[in-house]
């Protein structure tokens, strides 16, 4: 390549001259960042619904036995702290993506750097080239080889978009039974131990980091999904 596929995209912007190519990655990252932003406020109000009940069943829990500390104020409380955490993480995506959204020429400059320049004769350098010849000419169809690489991408990228949906689903559904069925069990047994308990405290646990990670999975899935190209020009 005679010029890296960032230092020409960012020369095309900054010219300011009117280009099919160019504009339609701008839209395309207007949109991908639109999705991401969607997504994340669908999941920040289930985050924030979700915290408000973990603290106002924090507050209500009765004591027990004339205690004030118990395992059920314990797991309210974590969950009101750590749903407060994911609502700012969430809260931070969300307002960087409308940012992005908004401004969408700025932002595609500043996520350039991301773009690394591949290795002479790679099917890397190939899709990149591909990019470069679309970007300087006047048409606005897309080369062959950026079509069959966005081709590719869908084909397992969407499916795995919607893998993760249903995993997030089932994993929320199964954490919810573990941490109620602890809850009943710290009600009725106030020294709480044995094998049983703590395999279900670890059970209830993993479910918790895992749903956080299953999150991030739809979120990027599904936005990649949406909006293939976007992600195709940045990471190939």
């Amino acid at each position: 390549m005679d010029e890296p596929l960032g230092q020409t995209l960012r020369r095309l912007i900054r010219s300011g001259e009117p280009n099919a190519a160019v504009g339609a990655l701008v839209d395309d990252f207007a949109r991908f960042h639109v999705v991401l932003a969607v997504i994340g406020t669908v999941f920040l109000l289930a985050a924030a619904v979700a915290t408000i009940v973990a603290w106002r069943r924090f507050l209500r829990t009765p004591r027990r036995d004339g205690r004030w500390w118990t395992f059920e104020r314990g797991t309210y409380l974590a969950f009101g702290l750590g749903g407060l955490l994911v609502s700012a993480f969430l809260g931070l995506v969300v307002a960087a993506n409308i940012s992005n959204a908004v401004s969408p020429r700025e932002g595609l400059l500043g996520s350039l750097g991301q773009i690394a320049r591949a290795r002479d004769g790679s099917r890397a350098a190939e899709l990149q080239q591909g990019f470069v010849s679309w970007l300087m000419s006047d048409g606005s169809s897309m080369p062959v080889v950026i079509q069959q690489r966005i081709d590719v991408r869908l084909a397992w990228q969407l499916p795995k978009a919607i893998v993760c949906v249903l995993l997030l689903g089932v994993l929320v559904v199964v954490s919810l039974a573990i941490w109620r069925s602890l809850i009943r069990r710290s009600r009725t047994r106030p020294a709480l131990g044995g094998m049983r308990f703590a395999a279900l405290l670890a059970c209830g646990s993993a479910t918790v980091c895992a749903s956080f990670l299953l999150m991030l999975m739809v979120m990027g899935n599904t936005q990649a999904s949406v909006v293939p190209r976007a992600m195709t020009l940045v990471f190939g």
